[in-house]
């Protein structure tokens, strides 16, 4: 409702916290001796605000982020939930190869891979449910779909965000033991 009825405010308040936040987490993480900076964007996807606000109250300040993780020496491991199909040709915006974009199923991996190509890496993007209820044949079919198609440079095979509770072990296994063979 911010967003509506005090956009003015929102911007203000974006501004003055997006510095210090991404400044002190770059600052932890290099004092770990971290080499990459998780960044999420679940709540911002292209799919759940309008293209008008999208442009006006994420990509600014996601950007920002995302630009303030590189030039700190560090790479930006952006968590994409959700769809971001809509706005991918955006992430050309972004340097190139100090990104790795993780999708989890929303958004279609193979358009990212077409629109972006080696600009960034690729990570995903094996579904959930595939590693719940698929079959060890599924997975590796699947598995190897991802790899021959995205990968293997730029790319790391992983489950659409996490997995699952319910995963089966073999299947889980098999989607390790494929990313071992290549």
């Amino acid at each position: 409702m911010g967003l509506i009825q005090i956009p003015d405010k929102v911007e203000k308040v974006m501004d003055a916290i997006v510095p210090t936040l991404v400044q002190s987490k770059c600052r932890q993480a290099k004092e770990k001796g971290y080499s990459i900076i998780w960044v999420g964007g679940w709540r911002t996807a292209p799919c759940m605000i309008s293209p008008q606000m999208w442009d006006r109250f994420v990509w600014p300040y996601f950007s920002r982020i995302v630009n303030e993780v590189i030039d700190s020496g560090l790479i930006a491991l952006l968590h994409l939930d959700a769809n971001w199909t809509r706005e991918l040709k955006r992430f050309r915006e972004l340097p190139e190869k100090k990104i790795i974009m993780a999708l989890d199923g929303d958004t279609d991996i193979f358009q990212a891979k077409k629109q972006l190509g080696d600009h960034l890496c690729i990570m995903g993007d094996v579904p959930a449910t595939l590693l719940a209820f698929g079959t060890k044949d599924e997975v590796y079919t699947y598995c190897r779909k991802l790899i021959n198609e995205i990968g293997p440079e730029g790319f790391i095979l992983h489950s659409g965000c996490d997995i699952p509770t319910n995963a089966k072990l073999k299947n889980v296994q098999t989607m390790v033991e494929i990313a071992m063979e290549t």
